[in-house]
């Protein structure tokens, strides 16, 4: 199912130490969609997935190939597959700067700068922010036909309870406070049509209810006390 973040996104935008394994962290769209709709919103969600641009099918960069301006290609970098759009004929590496510029994220039009700002400065790493934590306690612990076994850590020591939850308390601070500046950032700019799908609320007895359906899970947003079950 077609979701916003890739695996790949959620060591990019989180403190996860990289490497990290991409793989990790396929159950991405449940978590996404229950995120959507106790915040923008689930139809939204489906406006910035029809808005995104499909590269299914780029072929991976070959060295001995000399690429054209406008050429795609998929290429390993940071341990996660990004695609570049060729500037100029090249047979540089996709990282060459003046040669290559990683491919637009949404297509072509007048939201397009509004759902990238969004995306890369709010959404992604909110959402990252979001599987990571959710995540956590089966990178600490696998369950197996042996029973609940707990990670050893190979060379490093497996982290004791406490440490895991002080990790997850301050994974969850980052969390909320990026959720805090992007509602501070829609709600200032609520007027753009880019945004129209979005339910801002009217209410002056809750400030950005709107923005998050469920009022008791906004109120909870906002004294830091939001949690998983």
């Amino acid at each position: 199912m077609k979701t916003l973040i890739q695996p790949r996104d959620v060591p990019k935008y989180t403190s996860m130490q990289l490497p990290g394994n991409p793989c990790t962290f396929r159950e991405i769209f449940h978590i996404e969609m229950y995120e959507f709709r106790h915040s923008l919103g689930d139809a939204y969600r489906k406006t910035l997935l029809a808005a995104m641009v499909d590269y299914t099918g780029t072929d991976l960069y070959d060295d001995q190939t000399t690429y054209n301006e406008g050429d795609l290609v998929m290429y390993w970098i940071n341990e996660s597959l990004q695609v570049y759009r060729a500037l100029t004929t090249t047979d540089a590496i996709p990282t060459t700067v003046d040669d290559w510029e990683l491919a637009p994220i949404f297509e072509d039009g007048d939201c397009q700068a509004k759902y990238n700002e969004l995306y890369c400065d709010y959404l992604a790493p909110y959402l990252s922010y979001c599987v990571l934590i959710k995540k956590l306690p089966s990178l600490v612990a696998i369950i197996s036909d042996k029973g609940v076994l707990q990670f050893n850590g190979l060379s490093y020591q497996p982290a004791d309870q406490s440490s895991v939850a002080s990790l997850k308390a301050a994974l969850e601070s980052e969390r909320l406070m990026i959720y805090s500046n992007m509602v501070a950032w829609l709600k200032a700019d609520q007027d753009n049509a880019c945004f129209s799908g979005i339910d801002f609320g009217t209410s002056e007895d809750c400030d950005g209810c709107g923005l998050v359906k469920n009022v008791k899970l906004y109120n909870r947003y906002q004294r830091g006390q939001y949690k998983f079950a």
